[in-house]
């Protein structure tokens, strides 16, 4: 998530370098489902050594390129040009990335008091606590707004209830205060979860893309994270937008070109720690039943086993998946899935054996930020 946030803020810090256009999305679930993927999918390429290992440097090195107290310094760095401010700032996902791509942030919301503190504290600015509680004649608008609302009432795993769900009415609701701001943010970028655009037939996503077009250019995509170093199944849908009245005609902006495809892609196994460091409460010795075998294939998760059915209980999830593919998405309490031991070897036949869940490191690695994150939080 770090990074695809990251590449997205600094297409919006180029585009506002540059001052340039776009051409307006069409406001369709079909050009929303334009992802950046014309790779070949046909057969599996597992990589040689030499390459795996070359991944897990490159996806390393992104990582600890900038530890927290570095973030923390660029954060108040006098350097930046432009200014963010973050809705929703949760942890800090996204204003890391922002700061990263060269933003200052001003200030964040957010309604969990311990998320409150860590914004102020990688940010030295002041939260302003519930986003929908503020009054925008009362804040200094920044040059680019970012935002991830709650998406659990438009996931898969969800209830799927949309705008009408305990939290899901935010995602809509977010463009009120965005297009009450004066002046205007100069660039907007919000996230929710892929599967939104499925939800009432897409209508609380056109709802946000009509509104915000009222004043702004608009595109819409729906990009896959493994394409953008973050080894997992997830996807998620973003609406990027830049203010009408300072473009002129030439359209410049476009989503960023993925970093991997289907011939040279990351895994699990490239940011998994060694078994003998797990410890004891992360294993599980229920041994599930293998399920009917199809090879890896890069880009999707590899599932290999199942203890019972649906998802289960996030302290002994049913779904089991191999090394050789992506992460599942993982559950607030660390569940989706689990993994066998790193020596499994990959066959059709025979038990899994003992399972495990991923610890907090690999959590970490899976959304790309670096390891001093987990001594911060």
């Amino acid at each position: 998530m770090a990074i695809i946030a990251l590449h997205a803020a600094a297409s919006v810090l180029h585009f506002n370098n540059n001052n340039s256009n776009s051409n307006n999305s069409n406001n369709n679930n079909k050009a929303i489902n334009n992802s950046n993927n014309s790779n070949n999918q046909d057969g599996y390429n597992t990589n040689d050594q030499h390459t795996r290992k070359h991944i897990q440097q490159e996806l390393r090195n992104w990582r600890e390129e900038y530890s927290i107290d570095q973030i923390k310094q660029l954060a108040r760095s006098s350097e930046a040009k432009f200014t963010v401010a973050v809705l929703a700032s949760g942890g800090c996902v996204d204003t890391i990335a922002a700061i990263r791509a060269g933003f200052q942030p001003i200030w964040g919301t957010e309604t969990c008091k311990i998320r409150q503190q860590m914004w102020q504290d990688i940010t030295g600015t002041q939260n302003l606590g519930d986003t929908f509680k503020m009054n925008p004649n009362e804040i200094v608008s920044p040059d680019y707004i970012t935002s991830g609302q709650p998406c659990p009432n438009y996931s898969l795993s969800g209830d799927q209830s949309g705008e009408d769900g305990e939290t899901g009415w935010m995602f809509t609701a977010q463009t009120d205060l965005i297009l009450s701001m004066d002046p205007k943010p100069k660039a907007v970028r919000l996230e929710i979860s892929d599967h939104a655009v499925d939800i009432h037939q897409g209508r609380e996503v056109n709802y946000v893309i009509n509104q915000l077009s009222t004043f702004y250019t608009v595109h819409a995509r729906i990009l896959p994270m493994w394409q953008y170093g973050d080894p997992t199944s997830r996807s998620r849908l973003f609406i990027v937008a830049f203010l009408e009245e300072l473009e002129p005609a030439t359209p410049s902006f476009q989503f960023p070109t993925p970093d991997y495809d289907h011939t040279n892609y990351p895994t699990m196994r490239d940011i998994a720690v060694p078994d003998s460091t797990v410890p004891a409460n992360y294993w599980r010795y229920d041994a599930p039943d293998q399920i009917r075998w199809r090879e890896p294939t890069p880009g999707y998760a590899h599932k290999i086993a199942q203890s019972g059915e649906g998802m289960g209980h996030s302290s002994n999830p049913h779904p089991v998946q191999s090394w050789e593919g992506l992460g599942n998405s993982q559950t607030t309490y660390n569940g989706g899935g689990r993994r066998p031991k790193l020596d499994w070897p990959l066959t059709r036949d025979g038990p899994v054996g003992s399972t495990r869940l991923p610890v907090p490191i690999e959590t970490t690695r899976m959304v790309s930020l670096p390891e001093s994150y987990m001594q911060w939080v």
